[in-house]
């Protein structure tokens, strides 16, 4: 009998023949070599099935030391098994920290690289933009070291998708620790955007966000400022609190109602969007950054062209609308839409902000839904009209490679097949989403 593995969400289950959590990179490699195929999970939060694999599925979690702290040079190489808290934890130790990591800290540093997860600020990309060498275990078991002198094969493994290898070990250009002050307001989709064009000519725009709410007119803007520490108050207890309460909880309450009684969701959003905000908040970086998020959903996310993002809003308030509408197989979305903004990535061949400014959009549901399956697609095939590339650890259904340079795509291919050769690492559905790459 194998071991049954289900992700973060609960939505992708499969059963694998072998599970491991290798303790070292020559054992790592023992794994490589034997298995006849083989992915890494993670910590599991990914949507999709790039995860299923019936033969070798590997952990790192047991492999999540920091190696090596180079002040002078402001980096820090740490095993691909730590988690983001641990490492915003650790640098903060060190008088360091990543310029602008994601939210969600208890994914795994390896798979937030590979799958070109990011935070909110047009001065920076996304995580695998800040790599600066990888240390892999290739499809024949070889450890290599890849960094920018070795061309497409770094600029593929840097958002690899776990094709390129397994990532071992992960070296992260950091700077000296800083503080944030957060400001939330509530705001209308106008007001938002206006906010979003003046914040975007900023010589250095800093962090942005937005959440806008179905069937509403209004959007919770989330603004994180650089201010020196000593003006840095610390988080309250009655933030963390509400935090944990309002943000987790109530939020679950709320959505267990809907789902229940799902016409009620346009109300519920109404009143969802009188209840957030708060006063500002001060801290280190990464706690300012840092969401909690104790209930499980399910998110397809596209990156669409900053110039496109408020049409992106528009295309979904008009899928939103429809399905809400129809007689047959009614949806109603009921989570708000998370809105972050990015600057153009030079590296990683197929991230989905390469070479422009862009918009993510992410679209949530919780799993007591049913039937966000044709919004999704609606979704996606909407923003794809606009240039939308999906993030590869969403659920994503249709092929976006032609949205990437045809270039990238073919520097990818050949990098992927001399790093896997016998296509250890490849499974069907990545076979059949992204056959160009094969």
């Amino acid at each position: 009998m194998g071991r049954v593995f289900r992700n973060w969400a609960h939505n992708v289950a499969f059963e694998a023949e072998r599970y491991v959590r290798p303790k070292s990179v020559e054992e790592l490699s023992d794994v490589v070599r034997s298995a006849k195929q083989l992915r890494v999970v993670g910590r599991g939060h990914s949507f999709n099935r790039a995860l299923d694999c019936r033969d070798t599925v590997v952990s790192l979690e047991h492999m999540k030391r920091v190696l090596h702290v180079d002040r002078d040079a402001g980096t820090v190489t740490v095993e691909a098994g730590m988690r983001l808290s641990e490492l915003n934890e650790r640098l903060e130790r060190e008088g360091l920290s990543i310029s602008s990591p994601g939210d969600v800290d208890y994914q795994s540093i390896g798979g937030l690289i590979s799958t070109a997860s990011h935070g909110s600020n047009l001065s920076f990309c996304s995580l695998s933009d800040f790599v600066r060498k990888l240390t892999i275990v290739d499809g024949e078991g070889r450890v290599r070291e890849l960094s920018a002198s070795d061309g497409s094969l770094f600029r593929a493994a840097s958002v690899g998708i776990g094709l390129c290898g397994v990532v071992q070990a992960v070296t992260l250009a950091c700077e000296p620790l800083f503080h944030l002050r957060k400001i939330q307001s509530v705001v209308s989709l106008d007001e938002a955007f206006e906010k979003v064009a003046r914040h975007a000519a900023k010589a250095e725009p800093g962090h942005l966000e937005l959440w806008y709410f179905p069937f509403t007119d209004r959007v919770f803007m989330i603004e994180k400022e650089r201010i020196a520490p000593a003006e840095s108050k610390g988080i309250s207890l009655m933030s963390r609190i509400s935090l944990v309460l309002i943000e987790n909880y109530t939020l679950q309450a709320v959505l267990e109602l809907c789902a229940l009684v799902p016409r009620l969701v346009p109300r519920l959003m109404s009143l969802l969007a009188k209840l957030a905000g708060g006063p500002p908040e001060s801290d280190v970086a990464y706690r300012i950054y840092r969401t909690a998020r104790l209930f499980r959903a399910i998110d397809c996310e596209v990156a669409v062209p900053f110039e496109s993002a408020r049409e992106a809003i528009e295309r979904l308030k008009r899928c939103v609308e429809a399905h809400a509408k129809r007689s047959d197989r009614r949806y109603y979305l009921h989570c708000p839409v998370n809105v972050r903004f990015v600057a153009p990535s030079h590296q990683g061949l197929l991230n989905p902000a390469f070479g422009r400014r862009t918009c993510y959009v992410d679209v949530s549901t919780y799993p007591r839904f049913k039937g966000h399956e044709g919004l999704f697609e609606d979704f996606e095939r909407e923003l794809a009209e606009l240039g939308g590339r999906p993030h590869w650890g969403k659920v994503f259904a249709t092929n976006p490679l032609s949205r990437y340079p045809s270039d990238n795509v073919r520097q990818f291919r050949e990098a992927r097949r001399e790093l896997d050769p016998g296509e250890k690492f490849v499974n069907p559905f990545l076979r059949e989403r992204l056959p160009e790459l094969f």
